[in-house]
Order: C-alpha cells, then structure tokens, then sequence
C-alpha cells in the first residue's frame, strides 16, 4: 500500500502545470461478524489518514472511536438534512475596502455538532449515495434564507462551492422564480 501511495503522490510537472496528488488509505484486519463493519472501520482509518499528513496508510485500532463517532454524527447530519430540510445559516458582511462599502453576504452552514463540517457531512453523504439530495437541500434553504435576511434588493449572496456542485446550484436557482432575484457571486474551488 506504501508504496502504491508513493507511485500515485509522486508530483506531475509539465511546463506551466504542476499536479500533486495527496492519497490516504484506511485499512481494516480483524475479526467482525458483518462484512459492513469492515467497511465502516476502513472509512473511518481512512478519514484519520486523510487528516493527518505524516502518514498516508492508516490501519484501524479501537482509539479511533471518537473519529468513528464522528462519521456517524455526520451521517446522522446527512439524514437530518434530507429527510426535514433542517439547515441553519450564519450570515457575515463581506467588507471590500477599495470600494470602501459592504459587497455581500457569505453563508456557512450551522450544524449542531461544532466539529461536524460541510466537507465531513459530505464524505458521509458520498458514502450513503445522498449527495444530491444533501446540496439540494442546502441551496434551496440557503437561497431561502437569503430572501428572507437580506437587508435590500441589491444584497449579493458570496457563496463557495465546488465545480461538482454547481449542477444541483444551478437545478436549484432555476427551480423557483423567487430565487432568480437573488445576485449571486460564485467563489468556485475548482
């Protein structure tokens, strides 16, 4: 496996272009009745190696139960969120000084667990086949939420999204009459 991760991280540099590819491996030995359980401990070593840079293949022990609660908090989340639509939006003035005036609103999610993020809730969306659903309900609330608190007509919403979200964006911003009254500033992380 190291040296599977050696061969895929070695960085790509063609001319003006430079590609680094950073792999993390989880991997689950042991005696469990449920071949699920293998699967979920692996996703779980996985995760723990994706966070932590010194080592890229990480092989799963009992000390990662509070990672492995965090995968179920954030798969819980997931449910949440597409079975009630239940999402809440903190709100910050984006400030641009060489206009010297507010240019927009951003919004990040509120989750209830404060080590719960939109990343993590997504890997475990990714994993339960929720994903669309899960940025659906999220662009539906969030442009909703914009409608309502938004201080005049002319309030931009900022938002950061990924290029494999965009799709269910766009589905969602054409959806609805209302939510075409919104400007939008795309950040796209691409």
């Amino acid at each position: 496996a190291n040296k599977l991760v050696r061969k895929l991280t070695k960085p790509i540099d063609e001319k003006y272009l430079m590609i680094d590819v950073s792999v993390g491996i989880g991997v689950c030995i042991g005696e469990y009745e449920d071949f699920n359980e293998y699967v979920k401990y692996s996703y779980v070593a996985a995760d723990y190696a994706k966070n932590r840079t010194n080592y890229n293949v990480i092989l799963y022990t009992n000390a990662m139960k509070s990672e492995e609660n965090l995968v179920i908090t954030c798969q819980r989340e997931v449910e949440k969120i597409v079975n009630t639509g239940k999402v809440e939006f903190n709100y910050c003035p984006v400030y641009n000084p060489k206009k010297n005036k507010y240019v927009g609103y951003i919004s990040t999610p509120a989750f209830n667990n404060e080590l719960v993020n939109l990343d993590r809730v997504k890997q475990a969306a990714v994993q339960l086949d929720k994903v669309d659903e899960l940025m659906t309900t999220i662009y539906k609330k969030q442009l909703l939420a914009f409608i309502k608190r938004r201080p005049t007509k002319q309030s931009r919403l900022i938002l950061h999204a990924k290029l494999e979200d965009l799709s269910s964006l766009i589905d969602v911003y054409f959806s609805e009459r209302s939510f075409q009254e919104c400007k939008i500033i795309i950040c796209l992380n691409v």
